[in-house]
């Protein structure tokens, strides 16, 4: 019933990425950041807009989405091209 500290959010997002194998031996320990990131990350390759996405993250300006989370990734790279005939013509 009582919302969770942040302390307690953190060890549970440390407890799931130690199971899960992310938090390897060198690597940075996975983060409530990092959920943030994967979930706008996955919300714009699903086909949400920017600014859906934005609102979501609770982005006040959508500019912020785009310079900071909207990297594409190389498997969306790899479609560009097809993109691009599709919306020529080609």
């Amino acid at each position: 019933g009582k919302p969770q500290s942040r302390r307690n959010v953190l060890r549970a997002v440390h407890a799931a990425g130690d199971a899960t194998g992310l938090n390897g031996e060198g690597r940075e320990r996975v983060g409530v950041h990092d959920l943030r990131h994967s979930f706008v990350a996955v919300a714009v390759s699903a086909g949400l807009t920017l600014p859906e996405a934005a609102a979501l993250a609770r982005h006040a300006n959508p500019r912020v989405t785009a310079a900071v989370y909207a990297g594409l990734p190389d498997s969306a790279r790899a479609g560009l091209g097809a993109k691009l005939a599709t919306a020529f013509g080609g």
